[in-house]
């Protein structure tokens, strides 16, 4: 009966591998799911680390690994003692799970798995079917055959996984979108974007269907910084807009542009999973978005929560703006249907998912 009962108190030991503690939405994740680890009885949460900038909380419960601060400018020397690191991390651990995230890290953590006997699961954060060279791409068809299980973030993204790799043991949790409070908010005549201003974004495209809608009174914000910003000013006082188009910037309360926002507009050809897409279903913004790979169709029910639209597709997507610009019910029909993301992916559904993969 003693040994019984020492067996059940035993400590699951698990390993999460992640790059660095920086800012970006794959960090998050893995940091929310360290910290959720952590407050659960009989779980010893290990974050072994690349690099820690510190940029998000972790919980004092997680045991933080990082490599010795001794440089060397040899790329070569850089991956042996990376693996080295990992490798003896892994060894003196002895995890039940091992969790990696990011498309170049995680063969590089299988490789320093190999042979230890660790259950080992990776999760590919961008989109699939991105090239990441042939080196890389060949690497990557090699080592996630070893991994016991494969994380998707996306239907479109596991299907292409088990074509590409010829592995059946693939999961889909999707990433956990923020509860925004709506209580007592005033929407304005807003149609909001909200992600970062590079190329593969297309808010050129953004400003060209919005100069082509009945907008009236209605304003286009904006926020986000990154390269393209000075262009994108220019395409608005080109297309005669400029007075509608407010560029915000990049803002560290994003909430108060949701709550203010009628309408979310996303231009996107590329994603992964995109948070933002998400976080306005769950403020209860319609959405209309363009349906790219890979993401929007596992967020956006089309004609219930927003709109799907095909990649490029000008006279449908200002077609679905001028409507939702136009009919206010429709707009508030769609907006009690967008709030149903937020409890299908919430922090603690996405984060007891995992918890089944790693621990059950």
């Amino acid at each position: 009966m003693t040994k019984v009962m020492n067996n059940f108190m035993k400590e699951t030991i698990v390993c999460l591998v992640l790059p660095n503690n920086t800012c970006g939405g794959m960090e998050r994740v893995m940091i929310e799911i360290a910290n959720y680890l952590s407050l659960i009885d009989n779980i010893q949460v290990h974050l072994v680390l690349y690099e820690n900038d510190n940029f998000y909380f972790i919980d004092k419960k997680v045991i933080i690994h990082l490599p010795s601060k001794k440089k060397t400018k040899r790329k070569i020397l850089l991956l042996f003692k990376y693996f080295w690191y990992l490798r003896n991390t892994f060894k003196k651990v002895k995890p039940y799970s091992i969790l990696s995230f990011g498309e170049t890290y995680n063969s590089f953590c299988i490789l320093s798995n190999w042979g230890l006997g660790n259950r080992i699961f990776v999760s590919d954060r961008s989109r699939p079917d991105k090239d990441w060279g042939r080196f890389h791409n060949l690497l990557r068809k090699f080592t996630y055959k070893m991994a016991t299980g494969i994380i998707a973030q996306t239907n479109y993204a596991a299907t292409f996984i088990c074509n590409e790799i010829k592995k059946t043991n693939i999961f889909v949790i999707g990433n956990p979108i923020r509860t925004i409070k709506t209580e007592n908010i005033n929407r304005e005549h807003v149609i909001l974007y909200v992600g970062r201003l590079i190329k593969s974004k297309r808010v050129d495209l953004l400003l060209r269907y919005f100069s082509k809608c009945q907008y009236g009174d209605w304003k286009l914000l904006i926020v986000g910084d990154g390269d393209e910003v000075e262009v994108l000013k220019e395409i608005a006082e080109t297309l005669g807009i400029s007075k509608a188009v407010s560029f915000e910037g990049k803002q560290s309360n994003v909430d108060y542009y949701y709550n203010r926002s009628s309408i979310f507009a996303f231009t996107s050809i590329s994603e992964g999973f995109p948070n933002v897409l998400g976080e306005a279903l769950s403020a209860g913004i319609p959405c209309v978005s363009f349906d790219c790979i890979a993401g929007p169709s596992d967020l956006i029910k089309d004609g219930e929560n927003g709109f799907l639209i095909p990649v490029e597709d000008e006279n449908t997507f200002v077609e679905k703006l001028n409507l939702l610009i136009s009919d206010k019910k429709l707009r508030d029909k769609m907006s009690v249907k967008a709030q149903e993301i937020s409890v299908a992916n919430s922090n603690s559904t996405i984060c007891q998912l995992f918890k089944k993969i790693l621990i059950e």
